[in-house]
């Protein structure tokens, strides 16, 4: 016990600083679709935060080089098959894991290719269970330098605890996002406290736990709860119950969550809730989030529905259902008020608003939003949102929203793991908006700092809504979007859209089909990078339209201006390669000084460049360009030699016409 509340105490030092960040309320909508839910995500699950920018470059010959070296190896949780690891160095680095059943550690993950974090997390699956692993951590940094961490051990089955940090930890550490912004779910009710919170591969439990009464049994069973309080929801409950324990519940959600204080979880059962809605307005703390879980069949199970899909549509006996029995319901399922609120395992349907987050430090964490808006209107209804700052979105699902399925509005927020789809039941409006991140200037709001990653979207079949993939609009910087999946979005698939949207990076993602990657409205200065396009009408596109009102009113519009887009592969683009288009109609906007760096096209079926647009210092280069027929598409009277493009180190095999000089 003594050396379990030392760790706390450590813990505390660590995560004692404090990330402000204003924010506002903003009216979104959303509406409807549900193809089968394709396999999880891969398991690298690398993290950037506020603490852990791209690094900048430098030629500065007095900079004396640090040698490479951890600064945490951390276990995060494990289960009966998979096991979650943290660590951080103090260089960006590209890692991955060493592991097997001995100290030889014959397996190794994928882990990250690219030198992007000094911080990662990453998820080890398809272990055995109950099995003692041993593992390191490889790290590889710019320099070539490559270093191996210590060698330790886990073992799969072990309840939620977190490896004591070595002991030449330098006070000083760059804390990892799972500790600084408390975005994991903190220690689960019930977990053991005796002994030194580590099973010994020679105990049954924590430290022999041959005694009753500590919190553990002598057969390690939990006989009592280890946070604050425990409330109980259920189907058949009472609001005349005592709802303390799983067989006197509460019937209400709300009038069980008006009960919670910081460190209480709310446990509900599976079963069909009705129109019920959950709203919780008291905050946690960081030490002592709210915790509000769903679950099958005994507190705490977890239940996942991963193969969500159209066959097996909502199952009340598998996770709570939320069901407002009308898609015109004008109601939000989950709304939270209150900071450090964590809300796990609830499917929702028939509502306008699924789950939204409103203060900071929550956590929306397995969530199936389906159905949701008014099909009678072409722009209703909103899956997910983030506002405030600081709140996480994970493993969750969101399917036909009508007007927009997630958005993140707001600062430091973070989106993983989820899956999002829309237009496949024939609804008139399908999906719009399909992922925002998304700021408000006049309501001093900054999206900024935001990180979306390894998450997959797909517009089904071709709805009224041509589909917005991942999109950063009104006002936007330093967020980070990698190892996304767009899947038919025409109205584009990474999408940097205003003249407040500066400084983001998209890295490592990949479109299929519909429209591929584009700054407009005046966008400036983003980053995309290492991304694959396949069959989509466009590759690269440039625009100004209506939209962004200050821009418009400049005598001289801005398209797109000095973004950089590099290591990029299309393949069987169908309608331009490189689009310079104008939807505003009055032909003034001009895309000038971006750059287009070793880009690789390949079996075009649509020309290389559709000129509609004023270009000036843009430029191509260290690219390679096969089998394309045809040089450009002019229109509105603009013509191909007035493009305002330089080619340099640009190859052309099997081309029906020679490049400019």
């Amino acid at each position: 016990m003594q050396r379990f509340l030392q760790l706390i105490s450590l813990f505390i030092i660590m995560l004692s600083y404090q990330n402000c960040s204003d924010f506002d309320s903003l009216t979104v909508d959303g509406n409807s679709n549900r193809p089968d839910i394709l396999d999880s995500p891969a398991n690298a699950e690398n993290t950037a935060n506020e603490n852990d920018q791209r690094q900048p470059e430098t030629n500065n010959p007095a900079v004396i080089k640090e040698e490479l070296r951890f600064l945490a190896v951390e276990k995060i949780s494990s289960t009966q098959d998979s096991v979650r690891l943290t660590w951080t160095l103090n260089d960006y680095v590209k890692s991955y894991i060493k592991y097997g059943e001995t100290n030889a550690l014959s397996s190794q993950n994928m882990g990250e290719d690219s030198f992007t974090f000094k911080t990662h997390r990453q998820t080890l699956n398809g272990l055995k269970a109950d099995t003692k692993y041993y593992y390191a951590v490889v790290a590889e940094n710019k320099d070539g330098d490559i270093l191996q961490s210590e060698t330790k051990y886990f073992t799969t089955n072990e309840m939620e605890m977190v490896d004591t940090p070595p002991s030449s930890m330098p006070p000083s550490r760059e804390p990892t996002q799972a500790l600084t912004d408390n975005r994991e779910i903190g220690q689960a009710s019930g977990v053991a406290t005796c002994g030194n919170n580590v099973r010994e591969p020679t105990e049954q439990c924590d430290d022999g736990n041959k005694n009753d009464g500590d919190s553990c049994s002598s057969t390690c069973s939990i006989t009592q709860e280890t946070r604050q309080n425990a409330y109980y929801v259920a189907t058949n409950g009472s609001d005349a119950n005592i709802g303390t324990n799983a067989q006197q519940p509460f019937k209400s959600l709300n009038f069980a969550a008006k009960k919670l204080k910081p460190g209480d979880t709310l446990y509900v059962k599976a079963g069909d809730y009705g129109n019920q809605s959950l709203r919780v307005s008291q905050s946690g703390t960081k030490d002592l989030p709210i915790i509000v879980e769903g679950y099958k069949n005994k507190p705490g199970d977890n239940p996942r529905y991963l193969n969500f899909n159209n066959e097996s549509r909502h199952n009340p006996a598998v996770m709570p259902l939320l069901d407002g029995q009308n898609r015109k319901n004008t109601n939000t399922a989950i709304r939270v008020d209150g900071s450090y609120v964590h809300i796990k395992n609830f499917q929702i349907t028939n509502f306008h608003g699924g789950a939204g987050l409103f203060g900071k430090f929550g956590v929306l964490d397995n969530i199936i939003v389906t159905e949701n808006g008014d099909l009678d209107d072409d722009y209703s209804g909103s899956g997910f949102w983030l506002y405030g700052s600081n709140n996480t979105l994970r493993n969750s699902i969101t399917i036909d929203a009508g007007g927009q399925s997630a958005t993140l509005y707001g600062s430091h927020h973070l989106a993983e793991f989820n899956k999002i789809y829309g237009g496949g039941n024939g609804d008139k409006n399908g999906t719009d908006y399909y992922f925002i991140v998304s700021g408000n200037p006049s309501r001093n709001v900054f999206a900024n700092n935001n990180i979306v990653k390894n998450n997959y979207m797909e517009r089904i079949g071709q709805p009224f809504h041509g589909g917005h993939g991942f999109t950063v609009k009104k006002q936007g910087e330093n967020n980070l979007f990698t190892n996304n999946t767009a899947v038919n979005m025409t109205n584009g698939s990474f999408v940097a859209r205003h003249s407040g949207v500066m400084n983001n990076t998209y890295r490592n993602n990949s479109v299929i089909r519909g429209s591929g990657v584009s700054a407009n409205n005046g966008a400036k200065n983003n980053l995309f990078e290492d991304i694959t396009i396949k069959d989509a009408y466009f590759g690269i596109t440039f625009f100004t339209g209506t939209e962004d009102k200050a821009n418009i009113k400049l005598a001289q519009p801005i398209a797109a201006e000095s973004n950089v887009f590099r290591n990029i592969k299309m393949e069987r683009i169908r309608y331009a390669v490189f689009g310079f288009n104008d939807y505003a109609n009055d032909y003034k906007g001009l895309a000038r000084n971006n750059v287009m760096e070793n880009i690789t096209v390949i079996d075009p079926i649509a020309p290389l460049f559709r000129v509609g647009l004023k270009s000036t210092g843009n430029v191509l280069k260290n690219s390679k360009l096969i089998n394309v027929k045809k040089y450009a598409q002019e229109r509105a009277g603009f013509k191909a030699s007035e493009l305002g493009l330089t080619f340099e180190n640009v190859s052309c095999e099997n081309c029906s016409f020679a490049l400019p000089d």
